[in-house]
């Protein structure tokens, strides 16, 4: 699904590494301050009062009896029989000790895994080793350590681990309240789908959440809210909060196809792996045809570190928002507060590629009081971008070998206010703090950033 990820960052990289050679034309289009001279780093802006989202409804409990499941050869089989015994009424799956899932569970009762290791031994490419109906909350009590699939086909490698139910059947249904939390995923998969798939996927589904999880090595996506709209159904109410993804192969959390979403307090380490896609965004959203949504999407406090990346030179652009389909519902866009590195300024083959990347509009966006230090290509990429808001960003050692630190290209009437673009006293890489514009950008509008804009 989200394939023309890798493509779109390729060609970027196309289009910078040959240039923008037009002869550059210093302008200066407002009264207040612009300085040539980037500030010295340390004016630091008030933090964006970002809102508190409460987990009440993701904390659903189904009550009603316990059935323990435990000691088996095949767990995914026992699980199975625990939901056959407990029918339509409301209950509890207890999964205890360890031990290979060799079938498809599909669950409509609550799920509880207690301490131990558990190996998705399942032979399915495109749905999930553990299926979750409406209503589930799959939990994690302890240390629980899942494995991802191992099985594949000619390009289809086996990846999911929790899927919704309705989505794994057609991926354009609708799905209802499904909650996965406090699992570690590890991946073990030799095969990379391109960025199709998810560890944890829950497709078009209302008041889904995914809590407080560690997936790390995996072969794909991390989390995925939101699937086709061909349906007419949306993601919605989604919160993707507390987790950590280490070392995807691709996005860390993905929305495609939704509204009213939450992603705030995660932290994506080291996206990329040896040999696998580039392009690895730490957070992507994206509409995929003109029917998706992208609206009200809320990405803040996250930390998104570059560093140690497996593809050292250009693995990704950390906070990627795409609209290339002009969906006029892509409004409400925060990006707040997030710490965004490549790691330190004076290594040079650091795998940021940009620290916030935009095609496509995105009405009324604001983008407040984001740190992005060593991003090698931009620290703020915009193509096509109207409409937005960009104030106190921090952009430190950005740009250089011909980039600039911020590039507009098309689009206009966005504002950029306080934007402190600098480079550090000492550090011996290349880098370049200035903001471009490019011929055919209007209306665009600066306010007390400490480096001049330019157009090209």
């Amino acid at each position: 699904m989200l394939r023309r990820l890798h493509l779109v960052c390729f060609l970027t990289f196309l289009l910078v590494a040959s240039g923008f050679s037009e002869k550059r034309v210093l302008i200066v289009r407002n009264a207040a301050p612009v300085t040539s001279q980037p500030q010295a780093p340390g004016r630091k802006p008030t933090p964006y009062p970002t809102p508190r989202v409460d987990l009440r409804p993701f904390l659903h409990e189904q009550g009603g009896k316990v059935i323990t499941v435990t000691n088996s050869n095949d767990l995914g089989a026992a699980i199975n029989e625990a939901e056959r015994v407990l029918g339509a009424s409301p209950g509890k799956i207890v999964v205890r000790g360890g031990g290979p899932i060799r079938t498809q569970a599909v669950v409509s009762h609550d799920l509880t895994f207690e301490r131990g290791v558990y190996s998705c031994e399942t032979k399915t490419t495109s749905q999930g080793c553990i299926l979750l109906k409406d209503n589930v909350k799959a939990e994690a009590l302890g240390q629980v350590t899942i494995l991802e699939p191992t099985y594949f086909e000619p390009h289809a490698p086996a990846i999911t681990v929790f899927q919704a139910y309705a989505a794994a059947q057609k991926n354009e249904d609708a799905v209802r309240k499904i909650t996965v939390k406090g699992f570690r995923i590890e991946g073990r998969q030799k095969y990379t789908d391109g960025g199709v798939r998810q560890s944890i996927s829950f497709g078009n589904c209302d008041t889904c959440a995914a809590l407080d999880n560690t997936l790390e090595g995996i072969a794909s996506i991390g989390i995925q809210f939101g699937g086709s709209a061909a349906g007419g159904n949306h993601a919605r109410n989604g919160v993707a909060t507390g987790n950590t993804i280490i070392a995807a192969a691709a996005a860390g959390i993905a929305v495609v196809n939704g509204a009213d979403m939450w992603i705030y307090n995660n932290t994506i380490l080291r996206p990329s792996r040896a040999g696998g896609p580039g392009g690895v965004s730490g957070v992507d959203i994206e509409t995929n045809n003109k029917d998706d949504w992208c609206e009200n999407i809320k990405i803040y406090n996250n930390r998104l570190d570059y560093e140690g990346a497996a593809l050292k030179y250009g693995a990704g652009s950390a906070i990627l928002a795409q609209n290339v389909y002009n969906s006029p519902r892509s409004t409400g866009l925060l990006i707040a507060n997030n710490y965004i590195t490549g790691g330190a300024p004076n290594v040079d083959n650091l795998g940021l590629s940009n620290g916030i990347y935009f095609t496509g509009a995105f009405p009324g966006g604001l983008v407040v009081n984001n740190y992005v230090r060593t991003a090698k290509q931009h620290g703020i990429l915009l193509y096509g971008s109207r409409d937005a808001t960009f104030q106190d960003l921090e952009l430190d050692s950005c740009g250089g070998g011909g980039n600039p630190a911020v590039r507009i290209v098309g689009g206009g009437n966005n504002r950029f206010i306080g934007l402190n673009i600098y480079t550090p006293p000492g550090v011996s890489v290349n880098t370049a703090s200035a903001i471009w514009e490019t011929e055919g950008t209007k209306g665009n509008i600066f306010q007390g950033n400490t480096v001049p804009a330019e157009r090209h």
